[in-house]
């Protein structure tokens, strides 16, 4: 070989080493008896003797057996022989990650192959491997050690490239299974190879090669059927964020998050039926996505493997769906982040985290109530009932064509030198249009920049439109036009749902209704001696309230009521105080301690003016 097995492992950890003190006999056992030290040697003398063994040593097939010659003397190895037909070099995201051999096994007149991985070529399982794929028929006489020297000796194997990472890579290419995107065109018979085998839903992956004849043709359809599906406001959002799927690696490259997009509807809205159809544009699913049902680790190991691509989640219920399940799920897609697996030894393992790398396209008949860790990650599009069926047929019967249009309309645009600009660019200005409308928005930032984010997805699609000629720029600027209203109306309907999900108003509430009722009671507020004391107004009219005990009054609220609860004491605690409702009792510190009898009580501070309006209790 050109290459020995040391040159080609360098720099890659393997767990056997080749040569090992301890090989296996004829049997396939393992012989472990102890060997001998020898006499030290001078270095000049070992490789003395190193050369002459090789040069005494041969491999020779005779009739389809190997056989091993050393001394004059001829001893058979197997009734069959092996040569290594191509080695592939596994990366993802630039780094090494393993590296496999295709083994051919001569047995006969047949040739079995095997893709066996450098550390199991290297192991004492080699003929455990061999014989589970040939069978009874595959005899070993000799030693493992033996197969492997012979195969290496016999091949001069090419070398392949193979990675599991899709998307853009470090040169700015698009790498997708059997294919690579880039400014020059597309190449079908790419020198690196993706490969999302691993996983049972990415494995489905794949672009179709653009048709020039179709792609045209194709657009119309997706503007003309796709787009009327339901209300523009729906299906705007749904192109944009397609499109924006494919620069998921990118996001965090301009110092954003990825966002999460949740179509939410009733049972029969045809939901899912535009989840299928929008992950049509990156693979065939079979119309069979992934479930919320499966747990965090599969639904992560999955998307893991739909780098730079759009994922889709199907059917949450948040009634049998535990939150903080799709609040991790969430939270480490957004931060580009998976969890960390610990090894037996209590250790980290090396292999990267494993955690959503595109988008994430969810459908469910309602969605979970946590304002901080997900709403501002998310973009919540309502599904109306209402259906265009002549639409939705002709986008059924045309869904196997829309993974030609992501491979045709990245080439158009990294045709372009400056387009990650371009990107950069209509994200910040998008960003900072919709943030100037909503400046006095918890996470304003965050949602304005999500939405510049699906911007641009929808603009590249409606140019891509404009440059095939399918709209002229006119009617593209309308559809744009239409489009930022949409945005302007979703961050108004965004901005209600805050408003009444908000751990403030929902805490002000509450205890609006528990003092009318007069099921609590405040010593000082009132003439009220009745109810559970929930805290006391000080001589300076600051109320004070008690944390713990008024907690529990939310939380039996929501008991009662059969909901579950979506803050935390400390998250209500927070958004008390971002909102400056709470009276600071110096730098840095939330709660005062007040005296109460014999004892001394943590509690959370209130303007009595304030509070009593908020709480409807003002003359």
């Amino acid at each position: 070989m050109e290459e020995n097995l040391v040159e080609l492992i360098k720099g890659y950890e393997v767990t056997e080493s080749c040569n090992r003190s301890s090989i296996p006999n004829s049997t396939g056992a393992d012989d472990t008896r102890p060997v001998e030290a020898p006499a030290a040697k001078g270095a000049d003398t070992v490789e003395t003797e190193i050369e002459e063994q090789s040069r005494d040593l041969i491999y020779e097939i005779r009739d389809g057996h190997l056989f091993k010659v050393t001394g004059g003397k001829d001893t058979r190895v197997a009734n069959f022989y092996l040569t290594i037909a191509a080695q592939y070099i596994r990366m993802d995201e630039g780094t090494v990650t393993g590296r496999d051999f295709k083994i051919e096994v001569h047995l006969r007149d047949e040739i079995i192959e095997l893709m066996i991985p450098v550390e199991e070529f290297c192991g004492n399982r080699l003929a455990n491997q061999i014989i589970a794929q040939a069978g009874s028929r595959a005899i070993i006489y000799g030693n493992q050690n033996d197969l492997r020297i012979a195969a290496q000796e016999m091949s001069t194997p090419p070398t392949k490239t193979i990675t599991s990472s899709m998307g853009f890579d470090n040169h700015g290419m698009y790498l997708a299974p059997g294919m690579v995107i880039s400014k020059a065109g597309i190449d079908q018979l790419p020198e690196i190879d993706v490969d999302l085998s691993e996983g049972n839903f990415s494995r489905h992956i794949g672009f179709l090669s653009p048709n020039q004849d179709r792609i045209k043709d194709l657009v119309d359809h997706i503007l003309a059927d796709f787009m009327q599906l339901k209300y523009h406001q729906v299906v705007y959002p749904l192109i944009g964020h397609i499109v924006a799927a494919a620069f998921a690696s990118q996001i965090s490259e301009i110092g954003r998050q990825k966002p999460v997009m949740h179509l939410q509807g009733t049972s029969g809205c045809g939901k899912t039926f535009l989840g299928n159809l929008a992950a049509s544009f990156y693979c065939a699913f079979n119309d069979r996505p992934i479930p919320w049902t499966s747990t965090a680790n599969s639904i992560e190991y999955e998307g893991y493997f739909f780098r730079d691509a759009l994922f889709f989640i199907d059917d949450l219920k948040t009634s049998i769906i535990d939150p903080k399940k799709v609040i991790r799920i969430i939270q480490n897609s957004a931060n580009s982040q998976g969890r960390s697996r610990l090894t037996a030894g209590g250790g980290l393992k090396l292999t990267p985290m494993r955690g959503v790398r595109g988008l994430i396209l969810s459908t469910g008949e309602d969605f979970i109530n946590d304002v901080e860790s997900v709403s501002g990650r998310t973009l919540l599009i309502h599904v109306e009932p209402d259906q265009n069926q002549q639409s939705g047929n002709k986008c059924w019967a045309r869904r196997d064509e829309y993974s030609m249009l992501m491979p045709a309309l990245l080439q158009w645009l990294l045709a372009q030198d400056d387009w990650t600009e371009q990107f950069e660019n209509c994200v910040n200005e998008e960003t900072a249009r919709i943030s100037a409308t909503i400046a006095d928005f918890s996470n304003g930032f965050r949602v304005a920049s999500n939405w510049a984010l699906n911007a641009w997805g929808f603009m590249l699609f409606v140019r891509y439109a404009e440059h095939l000629q399918v709209v002229n720029e006119g009617r593209a600027d309308a559809i744009i036009r239409e489009y930022r209203q949409i945005v302007e109306n979703h961050i108004a309907a965004h901005a209600n749902r805050i408003r009444i999900q908000s751990p403030v108003e929902v805490f002000y509430q509450i205890l609006s209704q528990r003092f009318a009722t007069g099921s609590i009671m405040v010593q000082g507020l009132s003439d009220q001696n009745s109810g559970r004391l929930i805290g006391k107004v000080r001589e300076n009219q600051i109320i004070c309230l008690f944390p713990d005990p008024t907690f529990e009054v939310l939380q039996r609220h929501f008991r009662a009521s059969g909901r579950k609860m979506s803050f935390s004491k400390e998250t209500l605690r927070d958004a008390l105080d971002r909102e400056n409702l709470i009276i600071r009792s110096g730098p840095g510190r939330i709660t005062h301690q007040v005296r109460m009898g014999a004892s001394r009580l943590q509690a959370w501070q209130f303007d009595i003016n304030e509070f009593k309006a908020r709480c409807g209790m003002m003359d």
